[in-house]
């Protein structure tokens, strides 16, 4: 069985209740195969620094109930895919996937990049937060 993955968005208070009715949840998109590890990756990448465990205690657990757990994705990282420009869309994607963690080519996560700009922008609009479920 692989590893579910899905953005979506809410506020703190109801992020959990995810898990248990993910269909009321109108802005949500299913991916596979990245946890908070790919994630902090990335979130290294746009630090413009190396990747350290600790950076995965930016995304803080709002659900851990084995086998579902969601994170909160950082309000900064948020800002800094909102200010790339394309070609630094392209340089990131690029990047993270050469990573151990993604070992991919860049068009198979470009879809996850966009998503996580176009979360980011409706997180900014409507005040909630980025979450990812994994399952």
């Amino acid at each position: 069985m692989s590893l579910v993955a899905t953005l979506f968005l809410s506020s703190d208070k109801h992020s959990a209740h995810y898990a248990s009715t993910p269909e009321d949840f109108e802005e949500a998109v299913d991916y596979g195969g990245f946890s908070v590890l790919e994630l902090s990756t990335l979130w290294a990448i746009l630090r413009g620094e190396e990747w350290h465990s600790d950076l995965a205690d930016d995304f803080p657990c709002v659900l851990s109930d084995d086998p579902f757990f969601i994170h909160r994705l950082p309000d900064a990282m948020n800002g800094v895919l909102l200010s790339l420009a394309p070609d630094q869309v392209r340089e990131t994607t690029a990047a993270w996937a050469e990573t151990d963690e993604m070992d991919c080519a860049p068009d198979a996560i470009r879809p996850i990049v966009d998503d996580l700009i176009r979360f980011a922008g409706m997180a900014r609009e409507s005040g909630l937060s980025v979450y990812l479920y994994n399952c």
